[in-house]
């Protein structure tokens, strides 16, 4: 017998991976690097880098509630997880997860999607943290800010993605095969609530003031430098 459902509604489990989210940044940012407590504060009035992530959020609840008809709109939209979504094969447009996933091919593809985010100008995720720095200190006119800012939007649009997949996933296959059950679609849940954290931190820190990202960078206090 799978575990009793924990959670009534799509948006029940949304608001609760925010809560997560929020209690993860907590523990491991905050209270791992004291250093950090003015920013934490700051972060809990902070609501204009959290936009983008929330209207993501309100799509992926109207995903869980509408009708099939609505789900086969939401296959032709633009892939966010592109790999996870490819032909329609793994999940679809739907991203939604159910007992007849095929669990090793999602594990490979959303771990495909996840990488994804650094782009391909850089081979790990600390190289590409250190590329959109200096890209936010570097550049200066108004539409190149713009489109920047737009570029990491996407990129967190993609892991909060992930992030409600791979947790979806890893709650389904709980239940489906409780006895064969392994960790793999949290962990992957886990890395990507981390690197989103961190841009998260990087933000912050711009929306504050160039210089101040900037003194941080250079200084290496920014707490992903010191990992």
């Amino acid at each position: 017998m799978g575990r009793p459902q924990k959670y009534e509604t799509a948006e029940e489990r949304v608001e609760a991976r925010h809560v997560t989210k929020r209690n993860y940044y907590e523990r491991f940012v905050v209270f791992a690097f004291p250093s950090l407590i003015h920013m934490h504060i700051a972060f809990t009035t902070f609501r204009n880098v959290q936009h983008k992530r929330e209207q993501a959020r309100e799509r992926w609840a109207r995903t869980h509630s509408s009708d099939a008809r609505h789900k086969r709109k939401e296959a032709r939209r633009t892939c966010v997880l592109v790999a996870t979504e490819k032909s329609g094969k793994i999940l679809g447009g739907s991203l939604i997860p159910d007992r007849r996933t095929k669990w090793g091919e999602l594990k490979q593809a959303l771990r495909e999607d996840l990488a994804s985010w650094r782009g391909r100008r850089s081979a790990t995720d600390r190289d590409e943290y250190d590329a959109l720095v200096r890209d936010l200190i570097r550049v200066q006119a108004e539409r190149s800010v713009n489109r920047l800012l737009s570029r990491i939007a996407k990129k967190q649009q993609l892991l909060s993605t992930l992030c409600t997949v791979a947790h979806t996933a890893d709650g389904v296959l709980l239940d489906v095969h409780p006895g064969g059950y392994t960790n793999h679609f949290l962990q992957i849940y886990r890395d990507a609530m981390g690197i989103d954290c961190v841009l998260d931190s990087i933000i912050l820190l711009y929306r504050e003031g160039v210089e101040k990202l900037r003194a941080a960078y250079d200084s290496e206090t920014m707490y992903w430098q010191s990992q």
